[in-house]
């Protein structure tokens, strides 16, 4: 078998038929690829979608577990998974028809390859046709010279046996579990195959982790978020990737880049004096702050002295997250967020 498609699912009943049919109509046999399910305890009608394609389609397995988050989900998926290549996809995205028969193509007799690299877009964005064209084609650390460590896990497809001989898994994160994966998958140095194809669409939904805001979430966001960082450098330095200082420089570049999605949660964390001092120490401790520039744009040397300006002590934080949430995310990320948003 080729292909392992793997789906966590946690109360997406609205979403999840777009997403199988799209999986169904990938371009493969059968026999060449299956769907793994995971629910995640979900409380709708999701499970009972599942097990309905499970008895229409020979190739969808569902798995079930108590709720544990999208991490410990797609473990489960890659411990049960058959195929040569593993995929995965979040139950309210979809892929492109024939899009997996397009990036296999090329590749498809091909036992060398760790990783195989395609694209994505936002829903709602017009649909160009696919252009199958390997432009990247060998080990990982040339593509990290030039562009630092990947965020997301849903362009790729990860060999299995590379996954389980190096032991990567994903951390019982709630949040960035999947950048500490793919981040981790690189700074193994895997061989990668780019394939020009975009075939992966990103549907930005309300309700959906990344677009809550209130206090709690984004506490255990920021907490889970500085996590994740400090995995990730632990690996970092242990990697062959800092012996090249090309490399090493561009993976610091990206990693410092990523930070911002999680200086954003700090504002709405809405820390007291007394929990700001404590984060304030563990960020300066695991060097997560003072942020650097990630890019010498006069732009980015400016936003950073900002960013670092922000949390600079406990009165300009609480300034600073006064405009964030009273200001920022309602007049301006809302309005971002609305230029992509799925029109339903």
């Amino acid at each position: 078998m080729k292909l392992s498609i793997i789906v966590p699912v946690y109360n997406v009943e609205k979403y999840l038929p777009k997403c199988l049919s799209s999986l169904l109509n990938q371009g493969l046999k059968d026999e060449d690829y299956e769907i793994l399910l995971i629910n995640d305890g979900s409380t709708d009608r999701s499970l009972g979608l599942c097990t309905d394609y499970a008895d229409r389609y020979a190739n969808i397995r569902v798995f079930s577990q108590p709720n544990s988050g999208v991490g410990i989900a797609r473990n489960k998926g890659i411990d049960n998974a058959l195929g040569e290549y593993i995929a995965f996809v979040d139950s309210d995205d979809y892929l492109l028809e024939n899009g997996m028969h397009e990036v296999l193509k090329p590749i498809w007799d091909r036992k060398d390859i760790d990783v195989v690299r395609y694209f994505s877009d936002y829903d709602g964005r017009n649909v160009k046709p696919i252009v199958n064209q390997i432009v990247y084609d060998a080990p990982a650390l040339e593509m990290i010279r030039r562009g630092g460590l990947p965020a997301f896990i849903w362009t790729f497809l990860y060999r299995r046996t590379f996954l389980n001989e190096n032991k990567i898994r994903f951390k019982n994160y709630r949040f960035s579990e999947d950048v500490l994966f793919v981040s981790t998958v690189f700074l193994h140095n895997p061989y990668v195959v780019s394939n020009q194809a975009n075939i992966y669409r990103y549907v930005l939904r309300e309700g959906s982790a990344i677009n809550k805001r209130d206090r709690e979430h984004s506490r255990i966001c920021t907490d889970h978020n500085l996590l994740s960082y400090e995995d990730v450098m632990r690996e970092l330095m242990t990697s062959i990737i800092r012996e090249d200082e090309e490399a090493l420089s561009a993976c610091l570049s990206s990693i410092n880049f990523k930070k911002q999605s999680t200086w954003t949660r700090m504002f709405t964390s809405d820390y007291k004096r007394s929990e700001f001092k404590l984060l304030k120490k563990r960020i300066v401790k695991n060097k997560f702050y003072p942020f650097m520039v990630w890019n010498q744009s006069p732009r980015v040397k400016i936003q950073c002295f900002l960013m670092n300006l922000s949390l600079y002590n406990f009165f300009i934080y609480r300034f600073c997250s006064g405009i964030f949430d009273y200001i920022i995310v309602p007049y301006y990320i809302n309005r971002i967020k609305k230029k992509v948003w799925k029109t339903e």
